[in-house]
């Protein structure tokens, strides 16, 4: 009978995945300054709030489906497993919300440091993981590179804000848009 091969995070899988995110990064960035200026990033705190709750809530509702036996059981209690979406939500909805304050500092392209800060949470939450055993304990992760695990999440977590940022100028526009036009009467009523 053939083996059956077991998938590893390996340190090079990790570092061309850093590579590649910066790439993604680098490049969406521009999209970044053109869709949120300086105007209209300091219209965006509730929606940046909103967009940041719901990406975390999607993005920690897959990670404890599908690598919850994997890699989440060796660090949270089974007894979280169904609210840590909700926390890792409420948790990094209110970092957003800081991040906004301190993005709005900058004179210059505050949306490109609302980004590069939430880039900033990446590793130290995974230099947290590092600590606790993210690659010694998961046999998926195994013999990874402790450095290299911290620095995917600087890219990683660039993505994740842009994806925020995306969303938030989304529905932004939406709510401009709905509050612009007329309200209809119903028929018939005066």
């Amino acid at each position: 009978m053939a083996e059956v091969e077991t998938l590893r995070v390996t340190t090079s899988l990790l570092w061309r995945a850093t590579l590649f995110f910066s790439i993604v990064v680098a490049s969406l960035l521009p999209l970044v300054l053109k869709a949120a200026s300086r105007d209209r990033f300091e219209t965006l705190k509730r929606h940046v709030v909103g967009a940041a709750f719901f990406v975390w809530l999607a993005l920690w509702s897959v990670m404890v489906v599908v690598y919850w036996h994997d890699v989440y059981a060796y660090f949270f209690p089974a007894s979280l497993r169904w609210f840590l979406p909700l926390f890792m939500a409420t948790g990094f909805a209110s970092a957003s919300l800081m991040l906004w304050h301190l993005a709005r500092r900058f004179r210059r392209w505050p949306a490109v440091a609302f980004v590069l800060l939430g880039a900033m949470l990446g590793p130290l939450t995974h230099l947290w993981a590092v600590l606790r055993g993210i690659v010694s304990k998961p046999p998926l992760l195994q013999g990874a590179s402790p450095a290299a695990a911290v620095a995917v999440s600087a890219p990683e977590f660039a993505i994740y804000f842009i994806i925020i940022l995306g969303l938030a100028v989304l529905s932004s526009r939406i709510a401009e848009k709905c509050s612009r036009e007329p309200r209809r009467e119903k028929d018939g009523a005066s």
